[in-house]
């Protein structure tokens, strides 16, 4: 689990160093045109907090760790581009593999350590949907440790089924 939580951790931060480095020289741009910010901005800002505190919560061994682990992977886990609007946003090492829808459909395939694209103006990369194979394994991995989580506290799950049957209690027999 502090693996995970060290790699989203640099993932985060890795997303915010990017977008401060992608503001600082077109800081007039933004300030033209506020509307940028949304897109450009904060969405990846949001995004990388969510990494951010996913890994420091995987770090520490929180309880709450594979629930903002497995939110965090399933928001990298699919990049996809309609007409007008395109969201990709992988924080770390991603295989993307996927296919455009052109005049052909093409399959692609992309390697890399960090990809952020938003695109709300119209003017994306075409049609596609584009799947992080990571991130995926990341679901997977997470899954069977609640599972296996879940088995080894079997007290904890019974009494969560007690409260259940108390909270529902109407009174009658």
């Amino acid at each position: 689990m502090r693996f995970l939580g060290i790699y989203q951790l640099i993932g985060g931060l890795t997303i915010i160093i990017l977008v401060c480095l992608m503001i600082i020289p077109a800081v007039n741009l933004f300030f033209s045109f506020p509307q940028l910010w949304i897109p450009a901005v904060l969405i990846p800002c949001l995004l990388a907090l969510l990494s951010i505190y996913a890994g420091i919560q995987c770090i520490r061994l929180r309880r709450n760790s594979l629930l903002f682990s497995k939110i965090n992977q399933l928001v990298q886990a699919v990049g996809f581009s309609l007409p007008g609007f395109t969201l990709v946003y992988f924080a770390g090492l991603h295989l993307g593999l996927g296919i455009q829808f052109t005049g052909d459909s093409n399959l692609l395939s992309q390697f890399g350590f960090f990809k952020m694209q938003f695109d709300f103006s119209g003017a994306g990369e075409g049609t596609f949907v584009l799947i992080n194979v990571v991130a995926i394994l990341f679901l997977v991995w997470l899954t069977r440790l609640e599972n296996v989580a879940a088995e080894e506290q079997p007290e904890v799950n019974a009494g969560a089924e007690l409260a259940e049957r108390v909270l529902d209690y109407s009174g009658r027999y």
